[in-house]
């Protein structure tokens, strides 16, 4: 499946703190790439009623899961924003699809930095968004992806 960008089906996660450029990336490559599937783990836990995050994380994983799975499975390309929990599932997936997964992690140079390193991925892209535009850190992971 080729995108505007003329790349293939991928898999790409997006991990930051709040606030940290997340958002404004994901609109970016959604505006410059095709066949797109946006999973969104605060659009997925609004849809339950009197959401608690102690009550009801294991089925936002769950619904996360399967909802980026038939994506795949239907040949589109996933763009996840965040990753609250750990990596492998989500690697396990993407091998189970041959479809290549990639990670980019944005953040502030401020005290936020800190919450999101527990679930970062070591060999993932990283930009600070407090001197690098969105911008170009669209067209750098859109390189990444196409290499």
């Amino acid at each position: 499946m080729e995108t505007k960008n003329n790349s293939k089906q991928f898999f790409l996660i997006v991990n930051g703190p709040s606030c940290g450029g997340k958002s404004s990336l994901i609109k970016i490559l959604k505006s410059q790439l095709e066949n797109i599937f946006s999973a969104s783990r605060d659009k997925v836990k609004w849809l339950i009623s009197d959401y608690a995050y102690k009550d009801h994380k294991e089925i936002v994983d769950e619904m996360m899961f399967e909802m980026i799975s038939v994506a795949l499975k239907r040949g589109l390309s996933v763009i996840k924003d965040g990753l609250l929990e750990p990596a492998d599932n989500y690697v396990e997936l993407a091998k189970s699809f041959d479809v290549p997964i990639y990670f980019v992690n944005v953040f502030r140079f401020d005290e936020l930095t800190q919450i999101y390193e527990t679930y970062k991925v070591s060999s993932s892209l990283e930009f600070d968004t407090s001197v690098n535009s969105s911008e170009y850190i669209a067209d750098v992971v859109i390189d990444y992806i196409n290499s």
